[in-house]
């Protein structure tokens, strides 16, 4: 989705914000699915993957050939996953993953939300 509406979201400050935490919350839990060798290897190989997957998954959904969307989202599949086993990690090594990072907004207090209690019409 970001791949797809980078240009747009690029122009909107609150948006590029929110898409930021979101990236930073992406990147976080998968940094802590796999056992790394290192903090600072965790966020740079879950960066890495994070990136190749959205890029995957935009580009696979961009062509109009079917042979080759499958072939862009397998390909990458087969190298992240090769990564993985190449640091000794797949996620079936992980007992207890650590929740991820959410910055959560806060609820306002007695202010019901926009379109909450309306009824669709009939």
């Amino acid at each position: 989705m970001a791949a797809a509406l980078g240009p747009e979201i690029s122009r909107d400050p609150a948006t590029r914000a929110l898409l930021t935490q979101h990236i930073r919350s992406a990147v976080d839990c998968i940094a802590t699915i796999f056992p790394w060798t290192s903090e600072e290897t965790a966020s740079q190989e879950a960066m890495y993957a994070v990136s190749t997957m959205v890029g995957a998954l935009a580009l696979s959904r961009a062509v109009d050939d079917d042979r080759l969307s499958k072939e862009i989202l397998t390909i990458s599949l087969d190298r992240l996953t090769h990564q993985a086993q190449a640091t000794g990690s797949t996620p079936g090594d992980v007992a207890k993953p650590r929740p991820p990072k959410v910055a959560r907004a806060k609820k306002a207090k007695g202010r019901p939300r926009p379109g909450a209690g309306a009824q669709a019409p009939r």
